[in-house]
């Protein structure tokens, strides 16, 4: 939901800054809200998470779109920061992805990633397959009544632990997951 409103926001940035503007260079048969979120979400199907110490950022990088995801991969990817050259500029080398394996890949079997730490719906909605097999997974909410008259107690105690008054976990058949936020 939260790619959704953003996508959105965008959208409507470009509408009143650029398409409104010229609507010969922007026909709205072509230049729409529905177009432009499917060319998001088809960008960020194919899109690549390169991991840095600052933050991870999505890329669009040929060739390594097309590894499969596995729970389990064989390769990763990495970034490369960028290296200055030498006092005139030699050997300097711009930032760049690497497909690093992570175990010995015998010739002929697939090259895995992992594309996120997502659940099966996430990997459904944003990459557009079910891995199999997909095991029991369940999105419950707890949370406290407003109208309860200990209210602020227990909000108390969830604070000590770290807890929201409204919290989401993920149970699946393998125990409870992380808490989530949809």
């Amino acid at each position: 939901a939260e790619r959704l409103v953003s996508a959105s926001a965008d959208f409507d940035w470009l509408e009143a800054n650029a398409f409104a503007a010229e609507p010969l260079f922007f026909p709205e048969s072509v230049f729409n809200k529905q177009a432009f979120t499917e060319a998001v979400a088809l960008a960020f199907s194919r899109c690549v998470w390169l991991r840095s110490p600052d933050a991870d950022l999505p890329a669009l990088v040929p060739m390594l779109d097309l590894a499969n995801h596995a729970d389990t991969p064989n390769a990763q990817i990495k970034l490369k920061p960028a290296s200055k050259g030498g006092l005139f500029g030699g050997k300097a080398e711009p930032p760049m992805a690497q497909l690093v394996a992570l175990v010995d890949i015998a010739q002929g079997e697939p090259i895995t990633l992992s594309y996120a730490e997502s659940t099966r719906a996430e990997l459904l909605i944003d990459y557009g397959f079910l891995q199999e097999p997909v095991p029991a997974e369940w999105v419950t909410t707890f949370s406290l009544d407003e109208d309860d008259i200990n209210f602020d107690d227990k909000c108390d105690v969830l604070e000590s632990a770290g807890l929201e008054p409204s919290q989401q976990f993920v149970l699946s058949e393998k125990g409870e997951k992380r808490p989530v936020s949809l």
